[in-house]
């Protein structure tokens, strides 16, 4: 691992936990994600998303138990909680600008 990397690691402990799970938020989005969705069938989509971010951050924080010189930090939980819901927002926002962006947008005369 590049000596930038780690020093960005060990400087920002907590953040590093957020990182991954940006990617994460947005990939659960993409994969849940329907056009023809009423807004309440993707608030109920994102909301499961963002459930099973934190199952998956709190079962890697239980495995911390198992591993030597490791501990499971409660703020794992919350910056992996906060890395999902900004991979979402990230992937709506793509979305938008796509949208308004394409050929066929009813924005454009």
């Amino acid at each position: 691992m590049p000596l930038y990397v780690r020093n960005w690691c060990n400087e920002y402990y907590n953040f590093r936990t957020a990182v991954p799970f940006i990617f994460i938020g947005f990939i659960l989005e993409f994969k849940s994600f329907n056009n023809n969705y009423s807004v309440t069938q993707k608030l109920k989509h994102f909301f499961k998303n963002i459930l099973f971010s934190i199952f998956l951050v709190i079962i890697a924080e239980i495995g911390q138990f198992f591993i030597v010189h490791r501990s499971p930090d409660l703020m794992d939980v919350f910056y992996g909680f906060f890395g999902s819901v900004l991979g979402a927002f990230v992937f709506y926002l793509f979305i938008f600008f796509t949208v308004l962006a394409s050929p066929n947008s009813k924005s454009k005369k």
